[in-house]
């Protein structure tokens, strides 16, 4: 059965009631929890929240950085007009246990993919539209935009809605910032153009109203 993972702030929640957390590092420095927590790849990890105790915390047990998944769907989240919240979805699909490395994932012709969800919201704005596409006008004040890097290139693309159509991991990159970015091989298809959006003050980049990777 899919799981249905909402991102919203710091938390990922699960169809199941099992609740993940991103735990970033500054917080865990600010609850006092930093002497807990041992190794780089353990700043800003992927929490199982159901495992994870704050009385005593057990960041071995509950941590998932680096696990496998066959699918998945990101969509940005909206606010309606008459208020009600719709936090972001994260939807994956078939835990894959046979993957060890990211380079198991590599097939030929294709390129490696990270993928990084980023915010409007609160004090976290990173990103604003600049122009929007003939025709095109947005109907909902969206949570975030969804980042699309394809690393041979060195380029980032931008998009409202992700469909992940290869195997990929919730990968951690300790010592790098976001630490958490989920990680694929394949190559990008692009849906329609619907403007473009300045994201941490660069110059204004296209997005699309969605972005396959195949």
């Amino acid at each position: 059965m899919p799981k249905y993972y909402m991102h919203f702030k710091n938390w990922l929640l699960v169809e199941d009631e099992t609740k993940i957390m991103i735990l970033p590092w500054p917080k865990i420095k600010k609850m006092g929890l930093d002497k807990f927590a041992s190794g780089e790849a353990l700043k800003g990890a992927y929490l199982d929240a159901s495992k994870f105790n704050f009385a005593k915390p057990n960041f071995e047990d509950a941590i998932l950085n680096n696990r496998f998944y066959s699918t998945g769907e990101i969509n940005p989240g909206y606010i309606g007009k008459d208020g009600i919240k719709h936090p972001p979805q994260f939807k994956v699909d078939g835990q894959r246990d046979e993957y060890e490395s990211l380079l198991d994932l590599k097939q030929p012709n294709t390129h490696k993919i990270k993928i990084n969800m980023i915010t409007n919201q609160g004090n976290q704005k990173k990103w604003k539209w600049s122009s929007f596409a003939r025709g095109y006008k947005p109907e909902k004040d969206f949570y975030q935009i969804t980042s699309v890097e394809d690393v041979k290139e060195a380029v980032h693309h931008y998009c409202l809605n992700l469909v992940i159509n290869t195997p990929f991991a919730l990968q951690n990159y300790p010592g790098g910032e976001p630490r958490n970015r989920p990680t694929t091989y394949g190559t990008l298809s692009f849906g329609k153009q619907i403007g473009s959006v300045v994201v941490s003050g660069r110059p204004p980049k296209p997005i699309y109203y969605s972005i396959a990777i195949i």
